[in-house]
């Protein structure tokens, strides 16, 4: 007998499955039979809520049939080729095999008797289960549990040198939400499997969403995928063995074995429990209520509008505000917050929509004010983070590593103009105007060479011969390009002396004065190849009590990665706070009980 693919889902908790599907308001309605011992009982579509009654071990099977539309391609071979025949109308068939199974680790769905709801689904059976009533990671946690199980290891002085990996995991395929510098979904497939370090992924910041290969079990074929479901290929006897299979299942998604060879999994993880959800976003509320808001809570821009000719935020508009008296040109926390404790609704305020003006009072668009929060939380023993409207559970360890390096790097003595709001170019203006004595600026120059693709080195070059790179605190994917171009910048100077002489003409081109180009020239004559010239990432924006761990931790990740790699090119990275107050002033760290 052939093997049937298998696919299948768990209901989140208190999720009935009359709940869980997402139209059952068909025309023929749906078959419904119920498994009563050894005995298939067909029930009338009316009798549906009696699954709500089921336990542990009981069985139910939805029959699906849709009319649909003929395809193209059918409409015509069946006018072209008569001979053909064709059903009419044509129809879609999906079935979902619903088993119940004792959540012995557990609270059960919410009927009262310890029970979570597998839906195996066939055909377009998939299709009808709500995305939102099903347990995002059910098939992933399988998956990885089955195929980065922890292996008996021979001893190695037995084991060839080119051979002691077999024992790592392997993987065919794997999905995979990257954050920086650009949010997207991702996935790769191999023709074999291969080890992890196969795969283009970046395991300090990158989120797995599925992953797929080869399995040694003898409950199973030999191959898995999981993601929100686990599919994979059995050999059934008859229909009850799912419920073995689902018992099997369920218990392999309540642990997690891969932590043992995979750790960095878990290091942050996309919630999509609303149960969850919910519960984060209330204490996001408490911490905006509180006076003052913790340092751990920050406002964000959201630079990357989708705006064609790229024109900047200049205003930004709370609900109800008009554009004519628009004045507003920095997004601060207190600002948010003080809306956030005067409202009657905060969780409705958070989704309520900001509005962002250029220089002409025209519209950019609209953002949820929820997606211009960054925040850390800690809830119990659990810590997590609130991102881009988005909400994520984050390894206390992982980020405890991460704001270490960061704060390992040096403040730059390099004193900087005032900041009050203004776009970066308006505020190089400023410092092209008022400053001119101090810096060179050389915002979107790029140094050009042949066969390479133009890069700009800096937007502004120090009298001690700092390059420095300016960017309002804002979104992750924003702030990665300016660490990204800032260490590019880095690797073409420390690599090519053709690039150093363009750099220096341009200096020269750009500066208002022969002796600071002259002394510019002088510092990078010595030390450009790669001893030591400082770089700078400078922040622009409201800073009050804050430091650099305040960014948002894929900014943080960013830019503990970048600095890396800036620093062993030969350089010096530093950070730059720059607000309406003197950057060194900005030294205090978040409270340690913050982020612990």
């Amino acid at each position: 007998m052939p093997l049937l693919t298998l696919n299948a889902f768990l209901l989140k908790r208190a999720i009935e499955p009359l709940d869980a599907f997402t139209d059952l308001d068909l025309d023929p309605k749906p078959t419904l039979a119920y498994l009563d011992d050894t005995k298939w009982c067909p029930l009338d579509w009316d009798e549906a809520g009696l699954m709500s009654a089921a336990s542990p071990g009981d069985v139910f099977v939805v029959l699906v049939a849709r009319r649909r539309s003929a395809p193209r391609w059918q409409q015509f071979l069946a006018r072209e080729v008569t001979a053909l025949a064709f059903e009419d109308p044509p129809m879609s068939y999906g079935a979902v095999v619903l088993c119940t199974v004792d959540d012995v680790n557990g609270n059960g769905n919410g009927n009262g008797n310890g029970a979570r709801w597998l839906a195996w689904c066939f055909g377009t059976g998939s299709r009808l289960i709500r995305r939102s009533a099903q347990d995002p990671r059910f098939g992933l946690t399988i998956a990885l549990n089955m195929l980065a199980a922890p292996k008996t290891p021979a001893p190695e002085r037995n084991i060839p040198r080119q051979r002691r990996d077999k024992d790592s995991p392997h993987f065919r395929q794997i999905g995979y939400r990257t954050t920086a510098p650009w949010f997207q979904q991702t996935g790769h497939r191999a023709a074999r499997d291969i080890p992890l370090d196969g795969f283009r992924i970046d395991r300090r910041s990158d989120l797995i969403a599925s992953i797929g290969g080869r399995i040694t079990s003898p409950s199973f074929t030999d191959s898995v995928t999981g993601g929100r479901s686990i599919r994979f290929a059995a050999d059934l006897a008859c229909l009850p063995e799912l419920r073995e299979l689902s018992t099997t299942l369920l218990g392999l998604s309540s642990t997690a074995g891969y932590a043992k060879s995979l750790p960095w999994v878990d290091n942050i993880k996309l919630i999509e429990n609303d149960d969850v959800t919910s519960l984060v976003k209330d204490h996001l509320i408490q911490q905006l209520q509180a006076q003052p808001v913790p340092v751990s809570v920050d406002a964000i821009l959201p630079d990357d509008l989708d705006v064609e000719d790229e024109r900047p935020i200049r205003f930004i508009l709370f609900p109800g505000e008009h554009a004519s008296s628009a004045s507003r040109v920095n997004l601060t926390i207190e600002t948010i917050s003080d809306r956030i404790r005067r409202s009657a609704d905060p969780a409705g305020l958070l989704n309520a929509e900001l509005r962002f003006l250029d220089d002409a009072h025209e519209s950019l668009g609209r953002v949820r004010l929820l997606d211009c929060i960054c925040a850390d939380l800690v809830i119990g023993d659990d810590q997590y983070l609130a991102y881009d409207g988005d909400f994520y559970r984050v390894n206390r360890s992982f980020v405890q590593s991460i704001d270490g390096e960061l704060e390992r790097l040096e403040l730059s003595s390099i004193t900087f103009p005032t900041y009050h709001g203004e776009t970066e170019p308006v505020y190089i203006e400023k410092i092209r105007t008022e400053d001119s004595d101090r810096f060179v600026i050389l915002d979107r120059k790029l140094i050009r060479l042949d066969n390479e693709a133009g890069i700009e080195t800096s937007d502004l070059v120090s009298r001690s011969g700092a390059l420095i790179h300016l960017k309002r605190k804002g979104k992750s994917s924003t702030l990665s390009h300016l660490f990204l171009q800032a260490a590019n910048s880095c690797e073409l100077l420390r690599r090519s002396v053709a690039a150093r002489r363009v750099l220096e003409e341009m200096v020269r081109a750009n500066s208002d004065s022969t002796s600071l180009s002259a002394e510019i020239i002088q510092v990078h004559t010595a030390k450009l190849a790669g001893n030591g010239v400082e770089v700078v990432f400078g922040f622009l924006g409201d800073w009050r009590g804050r430091s650099v761990t305040s960014l948002p931790l894929f900014s943080r990740i960013s830019l503990v990665l970048e600095s890396r790699r800036v620093e062993g090119l030969g350089f010096k990275p530093t950070i730059a706070l720059i607000d309406s107050a003197d950057p060194r002033r900005s030294r205090p760290r978040p409270a340690r009980s913050s982020r612990r």
